[in-house]
């Protein structure tokens, strides 16, 4: 998981889907983080809604 330094603007959440991981999102995370803006690129376990939102909340 990548973050970035805390600011006083929203947290870019980026999830990926199937057949990816969060090391997929390192390109976009990378620029992001070069402008500022906090970012979390989640591990998302693909398990259902109710258990992958619940774990992207933790």
């Amino acid at each position: 998981m990548a973050d970035s330094t805390p600011s006083a603007g929203p947290t870019v959440v980026l999830v990926h889907g199937a057949f990816a991981d969060a090391g997929s999102w390192a390109f976009v995370t990378e620029r992001l983080v070069a402008a500022g803006v906090p970012v979390r690129a989640i591990v998302n376990p693909l398990r259902g809604i109710s258990h992958d939102s619940a774990y992207g909340r933790a």
